[in-house]
């Protein structure tokens, strides 16, 4: 995923959500994870 987004700043939902991975995060840790790439689809670096 990190490295298609390198090269073409563009990246499929399909790349990264593959059906059955998609799951609520249970620690602090997943959640920084998926904020992380929510944060990297979004733009927005604050």
């Amino acid at each position: 995923f990190a490295e298609s987004y390198s090269k073409r700043g563009v990246v499929h939902l399909k790349e990264i959500f593959t059906p059955g991975t998609l799951r609520v995060p249970k620690s602090q840790n997943e959640l920084m994870e998926l904020e992380s790439i929510h944060k990297v689809l979004t733009g927005n670096y604050e």
